[in-house]
């Protein structure tokens, strides 16, 4: 069997989710479920554990799952975190921009290169797309849109003046200003 913990995985924070999962696997253990394993599988793409054969448990972000995987994966909780902004289950995006950046406003955002993770997350692409539609005119809004592969990569592209702007989950917010704050300041 295996398990992954990958949404929020930050090399950073690895004894974390480690011990996060030692509590998790246990409490399946002593609900029967024997062949729960005791290490995380680890994969370098998030969206890896989604199809791996014994795949016993692992996260997926609330786009892809309804849309995607839930002929294929079923839910089993819905995690409520201790994060700025994550008020019960449910949780939002922030618009990040560079501590230099004059935009104020999402309209102050309009022409402006945005860096997302991939087209199937919430908070990198779909939750933006949501909060600048009814902005955009001839069916655009931003002048650029690169894909990254993951909201560090976004974060490190505001960062190095490759985007203008990215959007990341409150979780992920805080797990960087909490573990990696150096991927968000100079």
């Amino acid at each position: 069997m295996i398990a992954a913990l990958p949404m929020y995985d930050l090399p950073e924070a690895r004894d974390a989710t480690d011990a996060w999962w030692s509590v998790l696997g246990r409490s399946l253990r002593d609900a029967g479920l024997a062949e729960t394993p005791e290490d995380l599988t680890r994969t370098s793409n998030v969206t890896d554990s989604w199809t791996m054969p014994g795949l016993l448990f692992t996260q997926i972000c609330g786009y892809p799952f309804p849309h995607d995987w839930s002929d294929k994966l079923r839910l089993i909780a819905t995690p409520r975190y201790d994060a700025e902004g994550c008020a019960t289950t449910s949780y939002r995006s922030a618009f990040i921009v560079a501590e230099t950046s004059k935009a104020s406003s999402l309209e102050d955002l309009r022409g402006l290169r945005i860096a997302f993770n991939a087209r199937h997350s919430q908070s990198g692409f779909n939750a933006p797309r949501a909060s600048i539609a009814p902005l955009a005119r001839n069916g655009s809004f931003f002048g650029e849109a690169k894909q990254s592969g993951g909201h560090r990569q976004s974060m490190a592209m505001v960062r190095a003046g490759e985007a203008d702007v990215c959007a990341v989950d409150c979780v992920t917010w805080a797990m960087h200003q909490r573990h990696a704050p150096e991927v968000m300041t100079d």
